[in-house]
């Protein structure tokens, strides 16, 4: 039984390779197989990580364009000391999914230094597929700059210790307004933004369950939140109003 057992783990263990991304091919591109450790553009069951390890200094990796899926088991994003390490899902990708991330675990994990930027330009459907947990690290950011729907990504966002000052931003284009998925959801840092809108974007949100913020609620210049939540809005941290900030519950 014992012999049954290690060789299922080892088994285990090599089906779950850790690619990490060492830029040989000279470029910032996810498809160049050169990129990586291994020589080979990561499959369903590579764990990847960008990290510093081999590549110093701050880098972006870009996702492909086009209506092309990357499928792998996670992606953790690690930076050493001060450096910043960010993948983007371009425009100009409009997939859905675009990126699918197979682990029951921490699928998506980036840390301090590190960022993930959702712009997918799909028309319709989930850009991100996960069915794990998206752990975003104090000094991290997630930025969500597309149109596209955020209630089933906010279902999976861990609040475990480490993670009540990471950063969760909507920053989503377009001059048409967004409805968030504020009712009943816990966030480390919430961060609304009109940089990709051109400068002015309206963002809103109802329901009846608490809205908890552990860290800090930030309203940049040019972005207004309308929240019609008839229950509590509790904010842990700071409280940042650049922009506009609304409370209109329909019901005292």
């Amino acid at each position: 039984m014992k012999r049954w057992m290690m060789v299922w783990l080892f088994l285990f263990a090599c089906a779950q390779a850790q690619v990490k991304w060492d830029g040989g091919a000279n470029t910032l591109n996810w498809n160049d197989a050169l990129n990586w450790s291994n020589d080979q553009v990561p499959g369903p069951s590579d764990a990847v990580v960008l990290d510093n390890s081999v590549v110093n200094g701050t880098y972006e990796v870009m996702l492909p364009a086009g209506t092309v899926t990357v499928q792998v088991l996670s992606i953790r994003i690690q930076p050493s000391s001060d450096n910043r390490i960010g993948l983007l899902l371009p425009p100009a990708n409009t997939a859905a999914p675009a990126l699918s991330l197979q682990s029951a675990n921490d699928a998506l994990d980036i840390r301090a230094g590190g960022y993930f930027i959702n712009a997918s330009g799909a028309s319709s459907g989930t850009p991100l597929s996960l069915t794990g947990r998206i752990r975003i690290w104090n000094g991290a950011r997630y930025t969500h700059r597309t149109a596209r729907p955020n209630a089933g990504l906010i279902d999976r966002l861990s609040t475990e210790p480490g993670t009540e000052k990471g950063i969760w931003e909507f920053d989503v284009p377009g001059t048409a307004g967004y409805t968030v998925s504020l009712t009943g959801n816990m966030f480390g840092s919430l961060w609304f933004s009109a940089t990709a809108a051109g400068g002015a974007k309206s963002y809103s949100g109802s329901g009846s369950t608490a809205l908890t913020i552990r860290g800090d609620l930030q309203i940049a210049a040019g972005a207004q939140v309308t929240s019609t939540l008839t229950a509590d809005i509790l904010v842990s941290g700071d409280l940042q109003v650049d922009g506009r900030l609304q409370l209109n519950p329909v019901t005292a």
